[in-house]
């Protein structure tokens, strides 16, 4: 059963981040971070257009068929 009633509810779960591009053109890394979520309405309406934010990575990790996390790579 899903535990979200939408995309917006998802991503302000995983508070996913990112930069305004005109903002991260003009000054890198020291641009202003806002969560995507910011930029949908309630009813998952996005209101940017392509090419209006740079997404923010998160962290990964690699995990073995066990669930453990790979720490080295041979």
């Amino acid at each position: 059963m899903n535990k979200f009633s939408s995309l917006r509810d998802y991503l302000v779960y995983r508070q996913s981040k990112c930069h305004k591009t005109i903002e991260f053109l003009e000054k890198r890394t020291e641009a202003e971070i806002y969560q995507l979520s910011e930029f949908m309405s309630e009813n998952d309406y996005i209101n940017m257009d392509v090419g209006d934010v740079v997404f923010i990575e998160s962290n990964a990790e690699i995990i073995d068929s066990n669930g453990n996390i790979i720490n080295e790579w041979y």
